[in-house]
């Protein structure tokens, strides 16, 4: 077989063959050609798409695993409230749930048989337990509708874990910031309270420094006062005492509570 035929080639016989191979090779990588166009044909995949309108849950999670890397699934509404999805259910100290911050006991608290010393402090440090559990509380339930009404911003439908991945993420912004705030409100509180018992129990003593004018009077002197491990009061204000029920047994209620001021 000649493709390049011509009238030189059918007149000198070195033209001939040099046409006579040309059309083999040519031939030959024709053959590999398409050989390999038709190979990279069948192998290549055929894309189609195939469109399903609200399709399940279980149907999605099916798809996406299957075809993970070309699978679209846009969201009808690209924003969703947190609050439409997520629960809180904050669990407080026990005694914020224990007699000890009821009307009843803190009107009888009033009329026990404490010391001269506790007895100055331990209705309004009762109270003062009140308002500090109640503004727990409302710090952490205010905290919560303003996390409620944020939003989860996706353009297209996301798999469990990537969901579980930034809700996690948000509830633990929501769980610092309220910590961060409930730690400044906590400090303005135990400021006021220190101050406050400051001037019940006070954090000086006037102690006896000399006597003049043959006893009939009495120099005195301010000393700070100190509680366990020679905490000063003067120079701490988280220094601990602990309030005592003297004579109180617990036959008496079953359970003695220590509370520290």
């Amino acid at each position: 077989m000649n493709l390049f035929n011509d009238a030189q080639s059918r007149s000198d016989s070195f033209t001939l063959d040099t046409a006579i191979i040309s059309t083999r090779v040519y031939l030959v990588l024709l053959c590999i050609s398409t050989g390999i166009l038709i190979s990279y044909t069948a192998l290549t995949p055929h894309m189609s798409t195939i469109i399903i309108k609200n399709p399940p849950k279980k149907t999605y999670e099916n798809l996406l695993k299957e075809y993970q890397s070309t699978l679209e699934c846009p969201c009808s509404k690209i924003a969703i409230l947190y609050g439409s999805f997520v629960s809180l259910s904050p669990v407080y100290h026990q005694v914020c749930s224990s007699p000890f911050i009821s009307d009843e006991w803190i009107i009888s608290s009033q009329g026990k048989s404490f010391t001269t010393k506790d007895s100055k402090a331990i209705q309004s440090f009762f109270i003062i337990l009140k308002v500090y559990c109640s503004l727990t509380e409302k710090t952490v339930s205010d905290a919560w509708n303003i996390f409620s009404q944020s939003v989860l911003i996706t353009s297209h439908t996301i798999s469990n874990d990537e969901l579980t991945i930034r809700t996690t993420d948000s509830l633990n912004q929501f769980e610092s910031k309220t910590a961060t705030e409930f730690k400044r409100i906590s400090s303005l509180i135990q400021s006021y309270v220190a101050t406050m018992f400051s001037i019940l129990e006070s954090n000086v003593q006037f102690a006896p420094y000399q006597s003049v004018n043959n006893n009939s009077s009495v120099n005195f002197k301010l000393m700070p006062t100190t509680q366990g491990n020679n905490c000063s009061c003067a120079l701490n204000n988280e220094c601990l005492q602990i309030i005592t029920y003297p004579g109180v047994t617990i036959y008496d209620i079953g359970v003695i509570y220590t509370v520290p001021t």
